[in-house]
């Protein structure tokens, strides 16, 4: 597929300056197939070759090389997931429980709804859930004599984090005198704002580069490998019990199936400054200054949230990049 696109390219470019050619030799005409035979015909005329084929160059395949060095300023999308990793951890920033917290999920998703007080209908902003999402600018500049793009971008940042305590079962007797089994779980969430400075090495592994006179375009597959810093701008945790069956039978003596310890809260003992370790894997492409941009990105934690206790949130999503290029430089 490649190769289909790299043709298309050669053949866009040189149909370009065939027509510029056409303005002054009123007899040269060119169609489709005669620059299509261009990319194939040894035994082109001189003059031709010159003119058509020493001003463009393609490089493609595994490991593919830059010709100049040049820009592109890039506006980004990124949206996945906060993996949480904890376990049996007990900070002094949470309210004592029965349980330490962790991070594996002890509570389904339905059991996670928030019932409405007194009532047996869920509130319309049901229970939390991980999530990711930021957006920023950027820009990346080619390294010709090795073949490869630095890249640096920073974005603004919206998390969730979560965790759990084990589940406490309990026993009470209802109305009708039958013994009815109760499940609850400890549960604090973690909501922070954050700016996200971002900086590393793109290695270009497949794909192809083309240059001619006035354009320069390319479309590769690539590894980036780099750091990142996460400066916590505001940060609210919330911990509360909740019941997770039978919600429609029991109620705390509050009227509903949570019951708050502390409300958007900072935990005291939380590092504002992180670092992690990111690795992406992703395709881009650029035809004549304007491009996109698609990959996956895992970045691994060297920082732990909180100081007194080992909590880290790895993070994998989905970057959608725009990218508008300057070249030549």
């Amino acid at each position: 597929m490649m190769k289909y696109l790299i043709i298309i390219f050669a053949i866009v470019f040189l149909y370009q300056s065939a027509l510029a050619q056409n303005e002054d030799k009123s007899d040269s005409t060119y169609t489709f197939n005669d620059l299509a035979k261009i990319l194939q015909d040894t035994t082109l005329h001189k003059d031709f070759e010159e003119d058509y084929m020493e001003n463009i160059f393609i490089s493609s395949g595994y490991f593919p090389g830059i010709f100049d060095n040049f820009r592109s300023y890039t506006f980004n999308w990124n949206f996945g997931s906060v993996i949480d990793k904890a376990d049996n951890i007990r900070s002094s920033s949470f309210v004592p429980t029965l349980y330490p917290f962790s991070s594996k999920r002890t509570m389904s998703a339905d059991q996670m709804n928030i019932m409405e007080k007194n009532k047996r209908d869920e509130e319309e902003d049901n229970g939390p859930a991980s999530s990711l999402i930021n957006f920023g600018i950027g820009g990346i500049h080619s390294l010709a004599f090795i073949n490869s793009f630095v890249r640096a971008e920073a974005n603004w940042e919206f998390s969730k984090g979560l965790l759990f305590t084990r589940t406490k079962v309990k026993h009470f007797i209802n109305a009708k005198g039958e013994k009815i089994k109760m499940k609850e779980a400890g549960i604090l969430t973690l909501d922070e704002m954050k700016i996200t400075l971002r900086g590393g090495l793109l290695i270009p592994w497949y794909g192809g580069f083309l240059k001619s006179a006035d354009t320069y375009s390319f479309s590769i597959y690539y590894l980036y490998g780099g750091l990142s810093y996460d400066h916590i701008l505001t940060s609210e945790s919330n911990q509360y019990m909740q019941i997770g069956y039978p919600k429609d039978k029991i109620r705390y003596d509050n009227g509903r199936d949570t019951l708050s310890l502390f409300h958007e809260k900072k935990l005291s003992t939380l590092n504002s400054h992180r670092l992690y370790l990111d690795l992406e894997l992703g395709f881009m492409m650029d035809a004549d200054g304007f491009g996109l941009n698609f990959a996956m990105m895992y970045s691994y934690p060297l920082t732990s949230v909180i100081k007194d206790e080992i909590w880290k949130q790895h993070k994998l999503c989905f970057r959608i990049s725009f990218l508008m290029e300057e070249w030549p430089l």
